[in-house]
């Protein structure tokens, strides 16, 4: 208790405060993370997903991607948990100033986070490589 306490006032005297947040966040949403002993990487090669991969063999990419999110979001609930929600009240009372997050899974803002940072981009935008449009990825071509 004494180091929650220590972190209660050391945000309480901050100037700035940013939470930085990885997969351990959303696992309690039934998203699986990369490294653990049962993490996707102990099921995937991580080169199958460099970019040279992708310039290379773009269809076996996407073959891959997709499997890969299919085990990632399987039995997934997809919604923001307590930890999400926690930190966008954070945000909201002006203690947090933004999260910045290696998740990609949107979950951050869908709990009502506004100032987020999304370090590895997020699963519902994409930007073409050649002309640099941006879209939606449901609308994308």
């Amino acid at each position: 208790m004494d180091d929650l306490a220590a972190v209660g006032r050391a945000l309480a005297a901050a100037e700035r405060a940013v939470a930085m947040t990885g997969a351990g966040v959303s696992t309690a949403s039934g998203i699986s993370d990369f490294r653990s002993e049962d993490g996707l990487w102990n099921r995937f090669d991580p080169g199958d997903f460099h970019v040279r991969r992708f310039d290379r063999d773009p269809a076996a990419f996407w073959e891959t991607w997709l499997d890969l999110q299919a085990v990632a979001f399987e039995g997934a609930e997809i919604g923001p948990n307590p930890a999400h929600a926690a930190l966008a009240d954070l945000e909201a009372a002006g203690v947090v100033d933004a999260v910045l997050t290696q998740n990609v899974d949107g979950l951050h803002r869908a709990a009502g986070s506004e100032s987020v940072v999304a370090l590895h981009g997020t699963h519902d935008r994409v930007e073409c490589r050649r002309c640099g449009r941006r879209s939606d990825a449901g609308s994308a071509v």
